[in-house]
């Protein structure tokens, strides 16, 4: 799994403290290093019941299987995780947001359990800044990530 874009954006909160959004996409490869050339499915294997502090609601991830597509439409081999802490419930609120101990994706076969395509580690997605195993200014074109 490679990184083929890192893209971060300041989301305007008025009249709270502005909020930060991450949106990483993936490129997916096979065993052969090649990309893949049709839908796959994919999961986040990551706790399902992390509360968001920002907002007090339970973090939306993607803990069931579901195809690429719907991360990234119309491409093929490729999704993106889009990292949004949310906006601060009040001023006071700032930091906030919510972290993953160890983010990892996963490749749903057809038939048996779903195995590791990328193992991103630690996330601390923050209204203030968003870090991504411990990056902060955004990954480079074709970084790697362990299975």
């Amino acid at each position: 799994m490679y990184v083929v874009k890192d893209a971060q954006n300041t989301v305007n909160c008025s009249p709270n403290p502005d909020s930060r959004e991450r949106d990483i996409t993936y490129e997916v490869v096979d065993t052969t290093d090649t990309r893949m050339q049709v839908p796959f499915l994919l999961r986040e294997n990551v706790p399902t019941n992390i509360v968001n502090s920002c907002n007090s609601q339970i973090v939306q991830v993607g803990a069931t299987c579901t195809s690429n597509t719907s991360y990234e439409p119309g491409a093929l081999g490729e999704f993106t995780d889009f990292l949004i802490p949310s906006c601060p419930a009040s001023p006071t609120d700032s930091p906030c947001g919510f972290q993953f101990a160890n983010q990892q994706w996963q490749w749903c076969p057809g038939v048996g359990q779903p195995t590791s395509i990328g193992t991103i580690g630690a996330d601390n997605v923050q209204n203030t800044v968003i870090s991504v195993d411990g990056n902060i200014t955004g990954f480079t074109v074709g970084t790697t990530f362990p299975k």
